[in-house]
This record gives structure tokens, sequence and C-alpha cells, in this order.
């Protein structure tokens, strides 16, 4: 198989794979969050698309934080180089994010931007402060990920999680829900949860290369799953309950509602199926990469669905 070489102290290489399952996910969320954007009418529709690099890259740091106690040694290593790399480009796609917030707020283009928009933007509004907290996450997520790469062995993994949950949040706090204190805490449990959902089989798809580490992940994936698609459709029926309540939504919010419903059921029972053909059962590694592929791509459609809401009056 091909290698990318990726120069990470002396860490060694990264497959192929770390790049390109994630960055089929993030190609996948990119088209949902542009085509939101895009019906919400943004001025910056087509650069709102690198919000799903943050998603994606975030997810991923999640999902990390989540497999590690399941993991061999050789396994960690490759997941922690993974979130390395996917942590840096979450770093850029934050940059990229804070001056397309910026420019939607001066009403001009991202590439007219001033240091002096971007001031206003940080002292003067929630939604720039929320947003450098969005840009720090990231770049505390990289040394620590890097570190780990490197043989660091004294971070946690529920510190590595709550770090990339904290950027995820970062933004969907001061979206239309922020309005309310009830709303804003809804939401960050409707986008933990799911990248808890999202971020474990990624993160496995990427990683895991026998077909017995398969079979031992997918199990405790499975039972895992199960609790974060509750978690997911109860906080997103609040969430769509209190904006209904509290605010004017366009037609254009209602249609990614439904969208987002018809995605979440074609998953849940796509997921359905597979826990019968899949789990518990003798399958070889590509088979298992080639459909944790499919599931993560639909998975990353649904949450690129659910960003271009943020943006969607």
């Amino acid at each position: 198989m091909q290698h990318l070489r990726v120069s990470v102290g002396h860490t060694p290489t990264i497959r192929i794979s770390g790049i390109a399952v994630p960055a089929a996910a993030s190609t996948a969320a990119a088209v949902a969050v542009a085509a939101g954007a895009l019906t919400a009418e943004s001025t910056t529709a087509a650069i709102r698309a690198v919000d799903a690099v943050s998603i994606v890259a975030g997810s991923l740091g999640v999902g990390v934080a989540v497999l590690i106690p399941w993991l061999t040694d050789d396994d960690r290593m490759r997941a922690w180089r993974s979130a390395a790399v996917w942590s840096a480009l979450w770093v850029s796609a934050a940059l990229v994010g804070f001056v397309a917030d910026a420019a939607d707020l001066m009403g001009v283009s991202p590439t007219r931007v001033s240091t002096a928009d971007l001031g206003a933007l940080l002292h003067g509004t929630s939604l720039g402060q929320w947003g450098m907290v969005g840009l720090v996450c990231p770049i505390v997520l990289c040394v620590v990920t890097v570190d780990s790469a490197r043989g660091g062995g004294g971070w946690h993994p529920s510190i590595v999680g709550s770090i990339a949950a904290f950027g995820l949040v970062s933004g969907p706090v001061t979206g239309h829900l922020s309005l309310t204190g009830t709303g804003a805490w809804v939401t960050s449990l409707h986008v933990i949860a799911a990248a808890m959902w999202l971020g474990p089989l990624l993160a496995a798809a990427v990683v895991l290369r026998d077909s017995g580490a398969w079979s031992r992940i997918l199990p405790r994936y499975s039972r895992w799953a199960l609790w974060c698609v509750v978690a997911v459709g109860m906080s997103g029926v609040g969430a769509t309950a209190i904006r209904w309540i509290t605010s004017d939504a366009s037609g254009s919010y209602y249609a990614l509602i439904v969208v987002k419903v018809v995605l979440l059921a074609a998953l849940i029972l796509g997921g359905r199926r597979l826990r019968r053909v899949w789990v518990g059962r003798d399958c070889v590694a590509a088979v298992s990469t080639r459909r944790a592929v499919v599931e993560t791509v639909g998975m990353s459609v649904a949450v690129g669905v659910a960003a271009a809401l943020a943006v969607t009056p």
C-alpha cells in the first residue's frame, strides 16, 4: 500500500487512509454545509464549506478519545497521528471561519476584511469571542495529539475529547438558539452527541487494520452508538421546538429540518441492517473499512445539514 509521509518528529509514516477517509467525510459535509448556506442566502456560502473540516476534525478528535482505551498500542499511535494531522487542518479551517464571520458582520467580502474588522468582531460580539474559543481549542488539541503521537503518555483521553468537544460547540452556541440559555445547552448536547456517534466509527476506519480489531471494536461501538442516536434525536427535537417557540424561522429552515430528519431515519435503518450483517460476524478488514466509510460519509452529510441550520434564518 502506498504511504503518505508526514514528518512529526520521529513519528512513523501516516497511511493514505488517515487522510483519505476523513477527507471523504469532509467533502460530503462540505457539500451539505454549502448547499444549506446557499439556501439561507449567506454572502459567504462557499467559504462556509470549510466548516465541514472543523466538524470532521473535531469529531475525529472526540472519536479518538473514545476509541483509545479499546485499542492496542500500535493502533493508538496511528490514532494519535491522524488526530494530529486533522487538528492542524482544523486550525486553518477555524481561522478561515473566523474571517468569514467578520465578513458577514461587516457586510464585506472575506478578502476585504481588515484587522480592525477582526478586532471589532472579537471585542464587540459573543460570536467573535466564541470564534476565538473555536480557534484556540484545535491549537491546543494539535499540541496534545502531536505530543501523544511522539510517545507522550500523560494525556488522558477524556481531556482530549473535552478539548475537541468544546471546540465543536463554540460555533453552534452562537447561532439562533443562543437567544435562550436552554437553547444553547440543547444545541451543545446535540453537537456533542453527533460527534460521539460519528467520531469513533470515523477513527476506526482510519486506524483499524485487521479483522480481529474490528471484531473487538464493533460490538462496543454498536452499544455506544445506540445511546448517541437517542441523544441526537431527543436533543434535535428539543432544539427544533425551542426555535419554533422563541423565534420565527424561515421556510428554508424547516426544509432543512425535513432533510435532516430523512437523513437521520436513513442512517438509523442502515445502521440497524449493518448491525445484523456486520457486528459479531467474521468479516475481512477491507470490507469493514468500506462499510465504515460509507456509513461515516452518510453521517457527515447529516451533520453538514445540521451545521447549515446555524446560518439559516
